[in-house]
């Protein structure tokens, strides 16, 4: 009886050491995976609201009566998200270094027209359908800042795409995965 009561204590003790760590107010990272800068500015103890501009690689494929074809682009793109991270106050706080954690949010990105020129049709085709294409919709995702600097953020979702040469929406697989380093976080 004597080990339960002191378990007990024990128990009751370890939630009240329990630290709640808001998020930093912002944090700058570069991204080396797609050449990529991203802000993240708290918005409140658990929001954030993240902003990435760079270029992403963009691949292009076609199958036809001429066979397949496949085509790479490079094209400038911006994304932005508005993140709700939970689970926070039962982590340590060490495990919270600039604004780890998991998260629910909406993810919003816009590629634009890739860059370069070129005169055959059938690659003039293959770059309408990845010029000016948003995708929008709900993802769950996780961020880690590691204490050498290391910046990790996966989100994964199902939204919708649409763009400027398309006749109509589809349903699609959104979200991001980056790489890259902390520049600053306070």
């Amino acid at each position: 009886m004597r080990n339960v009561l002191i378990a007990a204590m024990m128990v009751a003790t370890l939630g009240s050491f329990a630290q709640n760590v808001s998020l930093s107010d912002n944090q700058l990272n570069i991204n080396i995976l797609a050449l990529t800068v991203s802000y993240e500015r708290k918005i409140d103890e658990n929001k954030s609201f993240t902003l990435s501009g760079g270029i992403a690689p963009t691949a292009y494929a076609e199958t036809g009566t001429n066979g397949s074809n496949s085509y790479f682009f490079a094209s400038p793109y911006l994304t932005s998200s508005l993140r709700n991270y939970y689970s926070r106050k039962n982590i340590k706080k060490s495990n919270l270094r600039n604004n780890s954690g998991n998260y629910v949010g909406l993810y919003y990105q816009h590629q634009f027209q890739p860059f370069g020129s070129t005169t055959n049709p059938l690659e003039q085709i293959a770059r309408n359908q990845v010029t000016n294409v948003f995708n929008v919709g709900p993802v769950w995702g996780f961020e880690r800042n590691y204490a050498s600097g290391i910046h990790l953020d996966l989100s994964i979702g199902i939204g919708y795409s649409n763009g400027e040469f398309q006749r109509s929406g589809e349903v699609t697989f959104i979200g991001g995965f980056e790489f890259g380093f902390v520049l600053f976080s306070k």
